[in-house]
């Protein structure tokens, strides 16, 4: 059965020629077999996109519906009417306001450990180039202004306490997706309603805005017209032939660049940060046709549809399926020719992904820490000897208690010291290291650790070093050597002339001096340590403590004019009292902007109760410098 049998024929003599013998086909009984299949039509489950959910309007409808439930339409549209029209514009505009978010998000994004969002830098790049700036442009000067963008990324970033809870994963300065909606309704009221609210214009001035700036129009085209193209039996192929290549590339950067939302992903995935990498290694960027915002703009064409942005990590990465369209993606946006699109994918992978791929055994990842050589080369040796006297057990892990016994040897000081790290410094390691591996845990901690605390204490202490000096000599005129020194005596000490004379060119200022001791006395201490100084003194600096001094103030003056005990400021006494020269002059003193109190007061009352409460005040202005800060960080 199925075997090849030889055939005899015998012909009649007397009959020469009266037939012919066909020779018989024999059957590949292998053959017969895999014919079936390449008979099959191709189709979309059985190819290598299987995996990539495409879209549908039912996914978009649903993202739609977590965003609006997430916002806050119902106290910025009070009229349930005008509320249900604006909601149905950006329903029918939701793929592409999604779309436009993604984009910007991440096309700002830098590799961390803070969840992807819109920053205000980009906020207000993106609103400028779609609307313009300008006399009847969206950034009018006049309804709508540059500061007002400020204060309206402020009040639709803001989330009330009582509702934190429900977000796992939220931007901490940058807007979500949800957020970013409300932003878009804020601009487009204040900018073609604003004072005439009464009016009623809601739906026509979201509709307006839409109007103007063409809002994701071209990335819906683009993302449509990828899908249409690339889903056919000949690009499955193309990427049929380079398949194992692309794979091992895949799995190789799925382990690179991990952000905390991976850390417990079982099926592999490849974050933003891992996939700029992989695209940059593989010079795609250096041909021509390509530019650095074809990165995002390739991984946002790529992403799937996904409603929860908020609970998790996932809409910042890519799976296998996601992966393959985003590189086709990629090719689409870089193509420069009118070859098949087929052809340009299997040029794609023979240039990038075959180089990409034999290279990877022989590049070695980079170190994000360059700092190991120069200056602090000597320094590392002497924590290495230092480490392997402590490890006596050779176990590769040690004990903070074990380095603090050791380290109180004078020759380990000394050896210490030649590398550049001094007592002061020392006794802040330990301190930072107790912090982190407490007496009463088992914690313990490997080299590598202990070199990357190293290295962060003194990349911290840098800024001061100069100060360090004279602040530590005229700490030791009033030790009388029990390492510590009443804050009164240390007071009269450090403001004496001669000693600010010096203090300031190292970069202390009077206004930091004053804001350590307010921070020392609210620790309720009456004797500080040399360490304690400096830890004051940098927490003083720190732009967090700069918020922090910025609503000290705030709170102050907040109390003064709340005469009534309300609990909440008039916008009469906002302005009379928050606008003064006085308060302007101590925020100044911090490095911190007074906002225009006039518009924000109008973006945090939402609840349009009249007044501002101290928590609106607080989370408003905390945002607003927070962002401001990194707004003009950010700015090109």
């Amino acid at each position: 059965m199925g075997e090849n049998t030889a055939i005899c024929v015998l012909e009649d003599p007397m009959y020469p020629g009266s037939f012919t013998v066909v020779p018989r086909k024999m059957v590949n009984m292998e053959l017969q077999q895999v014919l079936p299949e390449l008979e099959e039509e191709w189709s979309f489950e059985t190819s290598v996109f299987k995996g990539f959910a495409r879209d549908r309007e039912s996914a978009v409808e649903q993202c739609f519906e977590v965003d609006w439930a997430h916002g806050r339409a119902e106290q910025i549209i009070r009229v349930e009417a005008k509320r249900r029209e604006v909601r149905s514009v950006l329903q029918r505009h939701f793929f592409q306001i999604m779309l436009t978010y993604w984009k910007i998000a991440f096309l700002g994004y830098q590799a961390g450990d803070e969840a992807v969002g819109v920053s205000l830098a980009a906020f207000r790049l993106f609103l400028g180039q779609a609307g313009g700036n300008g006399r009847k442009k969206l950034v009018d000067g006049e309804k709508l202004k540059l500061g007002d963008l400020d204060c309206i990324f402020t009040a639709a970033h803001v989330v009330e306490r009582d509702r934190l809870h429900k977000f796992t994963v939220l931007p901490r300065k940058r807007l979500s997706r949800f957020q970013f909606v409300e932003a878009i309704v804020r601009v487009s009221l204040r900018r073609y309603v604003h004072d005439d609210l009464a009016s009623g214009m809601f739906r026509e001035s979201v509709e307006d805005f839409l109007r103007t700036t063409l809002l994701g129009q071209s990335l819906v085209e683009m993302r449509q017209g990828l899908h249409e193209i690339l889903f056919k039996e000949v690009c499955c192929l193309a990427y049929q032939e380079h398949l194992d290549i692309i794979r091992a590339v895949f799995e190789a950067y799925s382990a690179r660049n991990r952000h905390p939302g991976m850390a417990k992903r079982v099926v592999p995935t490849l974050s933003y940060a891992a996939w700029v990498s992989l695209v940059r290694d593989a010079s795609v960027l250096a041909s021509d046709g390509f530019h650095h915002d074809h990165i995002a703009t390739a991984f946002v064409i790529g992403k799937e549809l996904r409603a929860d942005e908020t609970s998790g990590w996932r809409h910042m990465e890519l799976s296998w399926s996601e992966f393959l369209v985003a590189l086709g993606a990629l090719v689409r946006l870089g193509a420069g020719d009118s070859r098949p699109f087929e052809d340009q994918l299997d040029d794609f992978f023979m240039t990038y992904m075959d180089d990409l791929h034999r290279n990877l055994s022989s590049r070695t990842k980079k170190s994000e820490d360059s700092g190991s050589t120069g200056e602090h080369r000597k320094l590392l040796r002497c924590i290495e000897r230092l480490f392997l006297r402590a490890d006596n057990g050779r176990t590769g892990r040690i004990k903070v208690d074990d380095l603090r016994e050791l380290i109180q040897e004078p020759f380990v000081l000394l050896d210490l010291a030649a590398g550049s790290f001094t007592k002061t410094q020392v006794q802040l390691l330990l301190e930072t290291l107790s912090e982190e591996y407490p007496e009463d845990s088992d914690g313990d901690m490997s080299l590598d650790v202990l070199v990357a605390s190293v290295l962060k204490l003194k990349e911290t202490v840098k800024s001061m070093e100069r100060a360090i000096s004279p602040l530590e000599r005229a700490f030791d005129e009033i030790d009388e050597g029990s390492g510590a020194v009443p804050i009164a005596d240390l007071k009269s000490q450090l403001q004496t002339p001669s000693l600010m004379r010096k203090l300031v060119p190292a970069g202390l200022s009077t206004h930091d001096m004053r804001f350590m001791f307010r921070l020392l006395e609210e620790a309720d201490v009456t004797t500080v340590t040399m360490q304690d100084i400096v830890k004051t003194l940098l927490k003083a600096r720190d732009p967090q403590f700069a918020i922090r001094r910025g609503l000290d103030t705030l709170g102050r003056y907040f109390e003064q004019a709340d005469i009534d005990d309300s609990g909440g400021l008039s916008r009469e006494e906002v302005m009379d009292t928050l606008t003064t020269a006085r308060v302007c002059d101590e925020l100044a003193a911090a490095n911190l902007e007074n906002p225009d109190w006039e518009v924000l007061f109008d973006e945090l009352d939402v609840d349009g109760s009249g007044d501002l409460s101290w928590e609106e005040i607080e989370d408003g202005m905390t945002l607003f410098w927070q962002s401001n800060k990194l707004g003009w960080e950010e700015s090109p």
